[in-house]
């Protein structure tokens, strides 16, 4: 197994990557074009909810792995998309995605209508619930697990899954300002104080996902017996580390 590689050799790595990229373009376009649910085409639409804000962030993570992908083929000395694929999934694909899963599955076992209302249920066919809810955190997991991701510095990637939060969160408030509608109807029952309380912990949530996915991606990739990444190597051309040095073999331990 080649750590910058992965656990798959680079074809079966880029069928791996394009069955998902296609998994969502189709759950997009079936949300954009087939999923018609009360509200889904007023003030903001569906892009009202994080669900189809992951969804979108997943597809194109997947494209741009696919691209990689092609391009490693054709070089493997020159990655242009490397870095990004690897920013990509570790500061926005994963934490992002095990949150919608998580907080979803969370709130729907307390009481399912804080999440998918009464009526809504009805135009929400159970194989798309679990597409959108169960598939990202399915997904992330398996992409954690075959292929290596270098994270960046964790100054880095907390502060761009903030910004993403941030970002999210102001749109909710926006459409409560701008159009009366609470995406999450439970918002409306806060006060002013306890909004800001929710924001605030959500973001701690994101940050706790990241760092979720730090770990296991140490553990994953930089603890296995007889086998460590180097944290500078970025590319398929790093050296070896098991490849004989003419310059440092052979010389006698002091």
């Amino acid at each position: 197994m080649n750590p910058i590689f992965g656990r798959l050799s680079i074809g079966w790595q880029l069928l791996f990557h394009f069955i998902i990229f296609a998994i969502f373009a189709f759950d997009i376009t079936y949300h954009d074009y087939y999923f018609n649910i009360p509200g889904g085409r007023g003030y903001g639409g569906k892009w009202k909810y994080l669900t189809v804000w992951d969804v979108l962030v997943q597809c194109v993570f997947f494209m741009v792995c696919c691209f990689d992908d092609v391009t490693m083929l054709i070089s493997r000395h020159d990655r242009p998309l490397k870095k990004a694929s690897d920013n990509f999934f570790s500061c926005l694909a994963f934490p992002l995605g095990v949150f919608v899963s998580v907080s979803f599955w969370i709130l729907y076992t307390l009481d399912n209508e804080l999440v998918i209302p009464a009526d809504v249920a009805p135009y929400y066919p159970l194989w798309l619930n679990h597409l959108d809810h169960s598939g990202p955190i399915v997904v992330m997991l398996a992409e954690a697990y075959l292929c290596y991701h270098q994270y960046p510095s964790k100054a880095f990637g907390l502060t761009l899954i903030s910004l993403f939060a941030l970002v999210y969160l102001m749109w909710v408030l926006y459409l409560a300002w701008a159009a009366g509608i609470w995406v999450y109807p439970f918002l409306d029952k806060f006060s002013a104080i306890e909004r800001a309380t929710f924001i605030t912990g959500s973001v701690f949530v994101f940050w706790f996902f990241y760092l979720s996915g730090h770990l296991m991606n140490s553990l994953l990739w930089r603890k296995r017996a007889g086998e460590e990444v180097d944290d500078n190597e970025d590319g398929p051309g790093a050296k070896d580390e098991h490849e004989p040095n003419p310059n440092t073999d052979n010389v006698p331990l002091q």
